[in-house]
């Protein structure tokens, strides 16, 4: 597989989990059907975010290899890429496979109980910060040639596309759940 169809499968990938995320909190009989078989879908998420992952790696790995030159830039992203780490970890943490993954879009976790604990007490949405984060941490590390600075359109491309799914997400959220 080419280097640039990895990174559009990876795209792919990361537009379909959205977009499932979007149809279970806008559309009830999408939620009442999946919520049927809550722990396979948990496992179909878990998988689709793995592929996602191993298509977007692959691509960095086929096309620049994972030689680093240690430089500032290659510093701040790591830097910026453990805090992603750690925000999605607290996350997980403190919400649990069920709060992540659809728990309350399927009822498993309380309505309208506010989550105050860290990372929500510093950050509004802190999983997908955390993930946005990571995703412009690795532009950042691979994004830009160690020896010329020239950036690396398509890698900076996918970064802020996948941000840019993101934000849909929290926009969506920001909708009330269809009822």
């Amino acid at each position: 597989m080419s280097s640039l169809a990895l990174l559009a499968a990876s795209a792919l990938c990361a537009t379909t989990q959205h977009g499932i995320y979007a149809a279970v909190y806008l559309n009830r009989n999408v939620r009442v059907f999946l919520a049927k078989n809550h722990s396979s879908f948990v496992v179909f998420a878990y998988a689709l975010k793995l592929l996602t992952l191993a298509l977007g790696a692959s691509y960095v790995a086929q096309t620049y290899g994972f030689d680093v030159a240690i430089n500032a830039l290659t510093i701040i992203g790591s830097l910026v890429f453990a805090y992603g780490f750690y925000l999605n970890y607290a996350v997980h943490t403190l919400l649990g496979t069920t709060g992540i993954y659809y728990g309350f879009e399927f009822g498993l976790v309380p309505p309208g109980k506010r989550v105050t604990g860290f990372p929500y007490s510093v950050h509004n949405d802190p999983q997908y910060l955390g993930c946005m984060m990571q995703l412009l941490a690795t532009a950042l590390i691979f994004g830009v040639d160690p020896v010329t600075f020239a950036v690396r359109p398509e890698l900076w491309a996918a970064a802020v596309y996948m941000c840019g799914l993101y934000f849909f997400t929290i926009e969506i959220e920001k909708l009330p759940l269809a009822q």
